[in-house]
């Protein structure tokens, strides 16, 4: 018969410990999920004309409120809206976005700097997101119907923000591109244009969301493939609907994805027509989100088309057979509210105190090590290209998610930072360096 091993009580502590940290994939924590929306409004708050008598804003407004009342979603890219100051910052907020949740939405700064009819405009859960800023990446103009594309920069409100000082941050990208099957060098110069802003600023992309309307007529086009498949990867944006896959004339593969157009008949609001044949909308990630590096993830499977439930290429979404995927006067707003259909998708964000998904997402790498030396962390680098010499978040977290310590730092071959009053126990080291690369040592100190 085989004896029972009698293990010391502080060695039986640190196996549960360590149990639990890789039967679960990190410490205890609480996760919170949001909804990214993007909207193509249809020439929302421009009014009627001569040429759209049917371009009424009261009636849009009933069809925004109710679709937004069932969606519910925490982050919201509009495009092809009135370029007015006070519709995007009060008639929007006023009249919809309150009767979802009273006071909880705030917006970007809207910015229109040559003066074309209809701008793009983000807005978000106050209680969830903080604003950091909106900065142009592309400026429209009047003369080629192009709005500009802006990036606002968004953080994460986390329940232990004001203890940790620690959060994520979240940059939305909303773009509305050229249309027309003839104008893809106008769409595939405002992605150039976007692209080389994007890296003239930045050394690589953490959690970027790019989302609108591309009016892109195939995969190969060269400005879906600017951001898919650049020469660069390290600033590549990935399709989770698609994965670059080619939809055109495959619309009986890609139905559940059409996005256009939800009318076969004019409505007289200037909106194409025709039935659901096109995909021009998309929501497209950085592998910092599909991969989940910074605590924020992209959620396997989320995205979808708002009311699409593939059963009407080539017909109207109120054609038959009845459109069931979501409630009856929900496929009516859908279908009177624009000639697009949103996209939606979900990120998962596991605040800085729980290092959810860090383990998971580890990047291993046998030139890295580290310990603990009295009250100091050793950090070895050795020949760590990455990492050598560059700025890097360090972070160090105990068995309940709490921030030990925390820095920004150039790191060198040899590394010794000090961690006073540290108790004996497990604890998670994670580095994330300016690259966007993510690594993750569990340390017991003993």
């Amino acid at each position: 018969m085989r004896k029972t091993q009698n293990f010391p009580a502080s060695l039986k502590i640190m196996l549960v410990a360590f149990v639990l940290f890789y039967s679960h994939g990190a410490f205890a924590f609480t996760n919170d999920t949001l909804k990214i929306f993007s909207y193509n409004s249809l020439n929302y708050g421009v009014g009627a004309t001569l040429q759209c008598p049917g371009l009424l804003t009261f009636k849009k407004h009933v069809y925004l409120r109710e679709i937004l009342k069932y969606e519910r979603p925490d982050i919201i890219g509009f495009m092809k809206m009135d370029s007015s100051v006070s519709f995007a910052t009060d008639t929007i907020p006023n009249k919809i976005l309150d009767s979802v949740c009273y006071k909880c939405y705030s917006h970007g700064i809207p910015t229109n700097h040559n003066g074309y009819a209809k701008i793009d405009m983000m807005y978000y859960r106050n209680d969830k997101l903080g604003f950091v800023s909106t900065s142009t990446l592309v400026s429209g103009n009047n003369i080629d119907s192009i709005s500009d594309i802006n990036l606002h920069k968004l953080y994460y409100k986390s329940p232990d923000l004001a203890a940790t000082h620690d959060t994520q941050f979240i940059n939305i990208i909303v773009v509305h591109l050229y249309s027309g099957k003839l104008n893809s060098s106008y769409r595939s110069n405002e992605i150039l244009g976007m692209v080389d802003t994007i890296q003239a600023r930045y050394a690589s992309l953490g959690n970027f969301i790019v989302m609108g309307d591309f009016n892109s007529q195939s995969c190969t086009e060269l400005c879906y493939q600017y951001l898919t498949s650049p020469s660069d990867t390290n600033y590549r944006f990935y399709d989770p609907g698609f994965f670059n896959k080619d939809w055109k004339g495959n619309d009986a593969l890609y139905a559940k994805y059409l996005t256009q157009t939800t009318r076969v008949d004019t409505l007289t609001d200037c909106g194409s027509t025709g039935g659901m044949k096109d995909i021009y909308d998309h929501m497209l990630f950085t592998r910092s989100l599909m991969d989940g590096l910074d605590s924020v993830k992209y959620l396997p499977g989320s995205y979808h088309v708002v009311g699409q439930d593939g059963k009407h290429t080539g017909h109207a979404l109120i054609d038959t057979p009845a459109n069931i995927i979501v409630p009856t006067n929900i496929v009516r707003d859908l279908y009177y509210m624009s000639n697009h259909l949103p996209v939606e998708s979900k990120i998962v964000i596991s605040t800085p105190a729980t290092v959810t998904g860090i383990v998971k997402n580890d990047i291993s790498d046998p030139n890295i090590s580290a310990r603990f030396n009295s009250e100091k962390l050793l950090i070895d680098l050795k020949d760590n290209e990455v990492l050598l010499n560059e700025r890097s978040s360090v972070k160090l977290y105990d068995m309940n998610g709490k921030v030990i310590y925390s820095n920004i730092m150039n790191l060198k071959s040899s590394n010794s930072i000090d961690v006073p009053n540290i108790s004996n126990g497990t604890y998670l080291l994670n580095i994330s360096a300016h690259s966007g690369r993510v690594y993750s040592k569990k340390l017991i100190r003993l």
